[in-house]
């Protein structure tokens, strides 16, 4: 598995974000935090997905996206969100509820994302992988069709030169 797997945008900051995002999870496929030793990955994945999508809120922002695709692309970003939040906690968890809630997490995941095979590696180690794969999917497709459409929308600007930098 290589970064190539994600579509370029060709917004500087927002390719690299993605290429980071990628590589962390990656790391979180092939780690196993724990409780005892909670893992430096999860903690950088909670902040990086933070820190990128307020960058692509904000040039959502500057760039005057339609409403209702603005508002369905953050939709699936708290989705994310949300799922980056249970992924940290639950690995985090003594005992064995942290496997059965992870082991939760998945079937749910895999309901709403379809089958991917990673029935070979520990839950906590699936779940990074079905993270990954939303990463992949959303950057090229979502990600892509809301640059797509800011290239149409505004063909006079430089995007490979645009600057965004998130807020917090």
């Amino acid at each position: 598995m290589n970064e190539s797997l994600i579509k370029l945008t060709g917004i500087r900051r927002i390719d690299e974000d993605h290429q980071q995002l990628f590589t962390i999870m990656r790391q979180l496929i092939q780690g196993r935090p724990t409780r005892e030793n909670p893992d430096p990955m999860v903690t950088a994945l909670r902040s990086y997905v933070a820190h990128h999508f307020d960058r692509e809120y904000q040039l959502m922002v500057r760039m005057n996206y339609a409403t209702e695709e603005m508002q369905k692309h953050l939709l699936a970003h708290a989705r994310f969100s949300d799922r980056v939040a249970q992924f940290a906690e639950a690995v985090q968890q003594e005992g064995d509820g942290a496997s059965t809630e992870l082991d939760q997490m998945v079937k749910t995941i895999r309901a709403e994302m379809g089958a991917m095979d990673v029935h070979h590696l520990k839950p906590d180690r699936q779940m990074a992988a079905y993270l990954l794969q939303w990463l992949v999917t959303h950057t090229n497709s979502v990600d892509q069709a809301m640059v797509q459409s800011m290239r149409r929308d505004h063909p006079q600007t430089v995007f490979d030169e645009f600057e965004v930098e998130a807020s917090g």
